[in-house]
């Protein structure tokens, strides 16, 4: 599934969004990605939902139902 997501990664999440969202994992049916900024970061955690289900969608399935953000700062 990783490689369809990162297929599609910019029309999951928009054109602005997609070069600040990075792909980590799927581990189970959690969606893992990192961001270098919290704001994004919260952002993602509010549209969690909706963004899972566009996931699924690409993936023609249930794959994930959860998201993990994580904030890594620049250079970390």
């Amino acid at each position: 599934h990783r490689q369809v997501l990162q297929r599609h990664w910019t029309s999951l999440l928009g054109a602005d969004l997609a070069p600040k969202v990075r792909l980590e994992a799927i581990r189970g049916s959690e969606l893992m990605v990192s961001v270098d900024d919290p704001a994004v970061a919260e952002h993602l955690r509010w549209s969690a939902r909706d963004l899972c289900a566009a996931v699924n969608a690409v993936c023609d399935g249930e794959v994930v139902d959860e998201l993990s953000v994580k904030v890594r700062r620049r250079g970390a």
